[in-house]
């Protein structure tokens, strides 16, 4: 029994601590984000801002990124 709680323990660590990489990188992800779109001087609306703020697909901010590094307007990195 004792066994079986300290593996439950174990478990939940590595979870919480896989759970954190990934917030982490999202966040960071978002920064970087921010920051290649505000020295491009590329214009966000409201709607775009919220879109990164609520978004937690690593996926897609890094495809996002990507997109700030080479577009011309906010427009066509959050082309629906």
């Amino acid at each position: 029994m004792l066994e079986g709680r300290l593996e439950g323990r174990r478990e939940g660590k590595l979870e919480g601590r896989l759970e954190g990489r990934i917030q982490g990188r999202v966040e960071g992800t978002r920064e970087a984000l921010l920051k290649v779109l505000a020295a491009r001087d590329l214009a966000l609306r409201d709607e775009d801002r919220a879109r990164i703020a609520g978004c937690s697909d690593v996926a897609a901010l890094d495809t996002w990124l990507v997109l700030a590094a080479q577009a011309s307007t906010a427009a066509e990195v959050f082309w629906d």
